[in-house]
């Protein structure tokens, strides 16, 4: 009976969180949002849907600020890649490393914890669990937010898949913290108040727009 109730509980937390991101961006679809410099007065980004103004965002940025930037951006790569590798072992990960076993299919991206090659999902995926299994990795100076697992993880397996230079990781890495911390500014510390897990589910955008800025995707 126990395992049947943790797959209970299992389903329906996933279906939760699924209705309750898409109530916040039905909601976010009437909202406009300033963040990172995005809109500023008279911007025509302010007549924007917040989800317009990530896109648009995310696709047009061009090279951040590499003086300003690029310092943080390398101690938040050491970061990743130390509490990934610490993952190695953490339980959570087995289970995540079986179920991208069991899906199968052979990649180039590899999967800091387990050393194996696999498709950039799930390279993504492993990766992602292994940075946050402890709890140890990177913490928003002001918000709390747990950026690197999510976003890098992305963005690397993305970056490998399509040869892409360390200019192009560092500029998707940019774009995808940046979105995802203005998005947890707009929904405040309540949403982490109310038992919602930020790193979760404010990484998922986070991520996307890491990857579609690699993918170079259109807003």
């Amino acid at each position: 009976l126990y395992p049947a109730r943790i797959h209970l509980f299992a389903l329906w937390f996933y279906w939760k969180c699924i209705f309750y991101i898409a109530a916040i961006l039905a909601y976010n679809e009437t909202q406009t949002i300033g963040y990172m410099g995005i809109c500023t007065g008279g911007s025509p980004m302010e007549q924007m849907t917040l989800t317009q103004q990530a896109a648009a965002y995310a696709a047009a940025l061009a090279a951040p600020d590499a003086g300003e930037l690029l310092p943080y951006f390398k101690i938040s790569l050491y970061d990743w890649i130390a509490t990934t590798v610490s993952g190695r072992d953490a339980d959570c990960l087995m289970l995540v490393a079986a179920l991208s076993e069991k899906a199968g299919g052979a990649g180039a991206c590899l999967c800091l914890p387990t050393g194996r090659l696999m498709p950039a999902a799930h390279a993504a995926r492993i990766n992602t669990a292994a940075g946050h299994a402890h709890d140890y990795d990177d913490v928003h100076e002001t918000d709390g937010l747990h950026l690197n697992s999510p976003v890098i993880s992305a963005a690397y397996a993305v970056a490998e898949e399509r040869g892409a230079s360390f200019a192009d990781l560092f500029r998707a890495v940019v774009a995808g913290m940046d979105v995802e911390n203005a998005i947890y500014k707009l929904l405040t510390r309540s949403h982490v108040h109310q038992g919602w897990h930020a790193t979760a589910t404010m990484g998922v955008y986070g991520a996307a727009v890491a990857a579609g800025n690699l993918l170079g995707l259109s807003a």
